[in-house]
């Protein structure tokens, strides 16, 4: 039997809800567990990112989300947020099963955002990442985005620095 290693990038729709905030539950697990109590984590994911808060984001008309499928499953998570006022491109997230971190679905999710971003005509895209994220710090910057300030960030009751970085999109 041949295994099918492709990688789709689409639409989030509101039947793939379940499976995303398990992909979130995961994937925060893993990056913050270690700084942020599992329980402050979870409490999080079941009052910010509630299937009904989910479904809110999908209707947005100033906001974008897609998930990258392999195989049938949902391996990857991305949410866009045009601020057409202030004039910022937001990559909210971008998260992918741990152990499936650097077979490209998280390139390709960027790659999808930076799309919609110059299809809106902006110059950049701008991003924040939590400074205890090393991996994924390391992994922004590789794909062309520069730190430019720091600021604040809390849980509920945990407050980590967030690193905001943008990159230039409009000559890529």
């Amino acid at each position: 039997m041949l295994q099918d290693d492709t990688i789709l990038i689409r639409i989030a729709e509101k039947k793939d809800l379940p499976e995303v905030r398990e992909l979130l539950r995961e994937t925060w697990h893993d990056t913050y567990g270690k700084n942020v109590s599992i329980e402050e984590l979870d409490t999080y994911l079941d009052t910010v990112y509630c299937e009904k808060n989910l479904a809110d984001i999908l209707n947005e008309d100033r906001e974008n989300c897609f998930v990258a499928i392999q195989s049938g499953n949902i391996i990857g998570w991305m949410r866009l947020k045009r601020d057409d006022d202030n004039d910022i491109f937001h990559l909210i997230s971008i998260y992918v099963k741990p152990h499936l971190q650097g077979k490209g679905a998280g390139k390709l999710l960027l790659d999808q955002g930076c799309r919609i971003a110059r299809e809106y005509r902006f110059e950049k895209i701008t991003l924040g990442v939590m400074a205890v994220n090393k991996k994924s710090i390391e992994w922004y910057k590789k794909q062309g985005f520069v730190e430019i300030r720091r600021e604040p960030f809390t849980w509920i009751t945990t407050t980590v620095d967030n690193i905001i970085m943008d990159k230039v999109i409009f000559f890529d």
